[in-house]
């Protein structure tokens, strides 16, 4: 469930209510503030929540700026992201042999790639801006995500077939900004 809050502070929140969510969770995007919550937690206690960290809020909201992308050159990185991703998919597959349904490149921020239940691979226009290493690295952990919906050890096993220095990459992927 999705609503917009606004604190006595006057910092306006999205509140995503989940109901596999485990804590309260708060992001600074672009768009603005968003917190998700589990359903079980009343909004009362949300909002405390909320106000507890509102400098914090305050101090990180001002830092992230979106680069702004024209409609046109937006459309030109996905295609380039499209490319990359399908020659990526190649190669590292070829380890694994998983089969997926569908590749979607979104316009996402906040995430650099996911796979759905159903088999659906989804990356993040930004992937095409990446270093063959880290897009190498992305690749092999969505594909993962395939016969492993989670994090465990036998998740990061198969990530390290196709990526024995996963741990450095994903490292390098956490701090990584476009330049």
């Amino acid at each position: 469930m999705k609503r917009y809050m606004k604190l006595d502070t006057d910092i306006f929140y999205e509140l995503r209510t989940y109901r596999r969510s485990r804590c309260i969770r708060i992001s600074i995007r672009p768009q603005g503030v968003l917190v998700t919550a589990p359903q079980w937690i009343s909004q009362k206690e949300i909002k405390r929540f909320v106000e507890s960290r509102s400098e914090w809020i305050a101090q990180h909201a001002f830092k992230i700026q979106e680069p702004q992308r024209s409609s046109r050159e937006l459309e030109s990185l996905r295609e380039r992201t499209r490319d990359r991703v399908w020659d990526m998919l190649e190669r590292v597959n070829a380890v694994y042999r998983h089969d997926f349904q569908r590749v979607f490149i979104r316009d996402t921020i906040s995430r650099w790639g996911s796979c759905s239940e159903s088999g659906n691979l989804n990356f993040s226009a930004r992937a095409g801006l990446l270093p063959e290493h880290l897009l190498e690295y992305l690749i092999a952990h969505e594909l993962s995500h395939l016969k492993e919906m989670n994090h465990s050890e036998r998740f990061w096993a198969l990530v390290s077939r196709a990526v024995p220095d996963y741990r450095k990459r994903r490292r390098e992927l956490r701090a990584w900004k476009e330049n």
